[in-house]
């Protein structure tokens, strides 16, 4: 049985004498990790070999500048184009990473790039040192250094059995794709009695959507087949037996397949050093802007808040802990009423009007006059958004509620100048749900988690005519853009600024068209 790339090849022969010879031209597969094992009449497996096969099947990903040099600041204009081994162009979806070399050092051989980790390293459950090596430049001798690599890499990637029987019900998949969401917890009394046969309308707050559904014997309830994002606002209406408080409870979203964590020795390089690095930068410059709108006043941040690497609290901070201006432990808010009445005189700098955060020096000056602007709100590493009324979640339910002011929400991008609110939610409530408390007598509002909308990546614009930026850029990571899509003729084009740093900055594209056939592409050029 021979399996490469997902197909299964059998030959039917016998074994007459000590050496069995098949001949195999291996154009006809793809590049890859090949499978030979030899079975008994029985189906059991007696032999295995391990090759791998390089053929000129990848993409041929080009890659022009409009310039040969560049200034710092200066707009940098690239065209991709994309063709298959064949020479025709492909239609394809393409990742795009530019950093300065000076500021990020990459071992090209060392990296795990798109072709050494879909045809190789997650094929191989050994540890493979340096795995780009033997794509980066191919010769004679990658190939026969690939090849004991192969033989001395020992693994099982598949229960046989299912593959020798063609047993496709054992072999499905495991997880299937999401294509709605479900609403469903528990609606309890104060005293944690479930309470039953009750009727509960699910409203959005946007309007267009009603639903009802009627809670069992344990006070569960599930509204199927919801379509929404992350930050939509709704609202729950019970009716509830006279003179007993509500409580709801909502399912956590179900647990998908474990990711693996890299390989300690493979961990050389830290995803978040870039982004760690220049928060550092900006700590020093104590001067961030107060908003992005003209005619915004500057305000120096006289307190800068170092690294502290002791802090080991529970953090969905994307910086991670010890990263905040100011953590509030969920167990000296726990009694409160509400979250905002919790976090008041507390939280430091930090006012709310009407449950929603703000920063009393977010202030934007305008012809109008003066208004406040509200700070970013992030529950469990989820971007809630902006003007969000932060008690509709319970004080019970909080494990950790972060401040975040200044150069700490870098990290954030434009959305967060204004500072950012993180909350955790404890252990036992993401396991069981957030739990909400009631707004009213039988009204609850609820925020689920939905589907959720990425953020761009955020880069600065220095157009002409634009007012000048006398802020330092000391950015390392120039661009980044994961869904370039080229054309019916190979052909796409992207362009981004330079940061302050001069030197060499390299571009890397790595993709897959519409048939499955990968490509990798580096380039570099110049900043004067």
């Amino acid at each position: 049985m021979i399996y490469s790339q997902g197909s299964v090849r059998k030959i039917q022969t016998k074994l007459a004498s000590q050496v069995l010879r098949v001949d195999l031209p291996s154009s006809a597969f793809r590049t890859g990790v090949l499978q030979v094992t030899l079975f008994s009449g029985t189906g059991e497996p007696l032999n295995e070999r391990l090759a791998f096969i390089q053929n000129p099947d990848l993409l041929n990903l080009s890659i022009a500048a409009n310039k040969t040099d560049y200034s710092k600041r200066e707009n940098v204009h690239l065209s991709l184009n994309a063709k298959n081994k064949d020479g025709s162009a492909v239609n394809g979806s393409f990742s795009i990473s530019v950093v300065d070399e000076s500021k990020i050092v990459v071992d090209e051989n060392t990296e795990n790039s798109i072709l050494s980790y879909l045809l190789l390293s997650s094929d191989v459950k050994g540890y493979v040192e340096k795995p780009n090596y033997y794509f980066a430049n191919v010769t004679k001798g990658t190939r026969a250094e690939l090849d004991v690599l192969m033989l001395t890499q020992g693994y099982r990637r598949f229960v046989w059995k299912q593959l020798v029987d063609d047993n496709s019900a054992a072999t499905a998949n495991a997880y299937n794709p999401e294509k709605e969401i479900d609403i469903s917890g528990v609606l309890k009394t104060k005293g944690g009695d479930p309470v039953t046969n009750c009727q509960i309308t699910l409203v959005a707050e946007s309007g267009g959507m009603v639903l009802a559904q009627v809670t069992d014997a344990q006070g569960r309830f599930r509204f199927q087949n919801v379509l929404f994002e992350t930050g939509t606002h709704f609202i729950l209406r019970t009716q509830s037996p006279a003179g007993k408080k509500g409580v709801i409870t909502l399912d956590s979203p179900e647990q998908g397949p474990n990711v693996s964590p890299a390989n300690a020795v493979e961990s050389k390089y830290n995803a978040n050093a870039d982004i760690l690095a220049s928060i550092q930068n900006n700590q020093r410059q104590g001067v961030m802007t107060a908003s992005t709108e003209p005619g915004s006043i500057l305000f120096k941040n006289d307190k800068t808040i170092g690294l502290k690497p002791t802090d080991n609290y529970r953090s969905s901070n994307l910086a991670g802990p010890g990263h905040a201006d100011q953590v509030i432990n969920g167990e000296d808010i726990k009694n409160a009423p509400s979250l905002s009445i919790g976090l008041s005189g507390r939280a430091d700098g930090v006012q709310f009007y009407g449950g929603v955060p703000a920063l009393g020096t977010a202030l934007t000056f305008a012809k109008g006059g003066q208004r406040v602007e509200p700070m970013l709100v992030y529950v469990d590493g989820a971007e809630i958004g902006r003007n969000v009324n932060i008690d509709i979640y319970s004080p019970t339910s909080i494990e950790t509620v972060e401040i975040l002011k200044y150069a700490s929400t870098t990290i954030y991008g434009m959305q967060g100048g204004n500072g950012v609110m993180v909350i955790t939610t404890r252990r036992s409530a993401e396991k069981g749900g957030v739990t909400f408390k009631e707004m009213s007598p039988g009204i609850f509002s609820i925020e689920p988690k939905g589907f959720y909308k990425a953020r761009e990546f955020y880069a600065p614009r220095y157009d002409a005519g634009q007012p000048a930026n006398n802020l330092p850029d000391q950015r390392s990571t120039i661009f980044w853009k994961p869904d370039v899509i080229t054309d019916a003729d190979g052909n796409a084009s992207f362009n981004f600024f330079n940061a302050d740093g001069v030197g060499t900055y390299r571009v890397e594209v790595e993709g897959i068209d519409s048939k499955g056939n990968l490509g990798m592409q580096v380039f570099r050029y110049k900043v004067q």
